[in-house]
């Protein structure tokens, strides 16, 4: 079987196979709601903005993304 991901969606797994047997046949899809990219503008009063690490944590406290600033101060970090 195949599942159509809903928009902002990514599946676990989109396609999987199932042999069907007598009796009830249950198939499970899980998908996970994808978050939009976080954009960072760093700025500084001496104008230092490049090569500063910044560090993204989830509720639980874990990192869920990173990055390092480019010439710019400009850091996008992917949802």
């Amino acid at each position: 079987m195949t599942e159509t991901v809903p928009q902002n969606y990514t599946a676990e797994k989109k396609t999987q196979i199932i042999t069907i047997q007598e009796g009830t046949n249950t198939m499970t899809f899980v998908n996970h709601y994808m978050l939009a990219d976080l954009e960072i503008l760093k700025t500084s009063p001496d104008g230092k903005v490049d090569g500063i690490t910044f560090y993204c944590h989830g509720f639980q406290g874990n990192v869920v993304g990173s990055g390092v600033t480019d010439r710019d101060g400009r850091l996008i970090v992917p949802g």
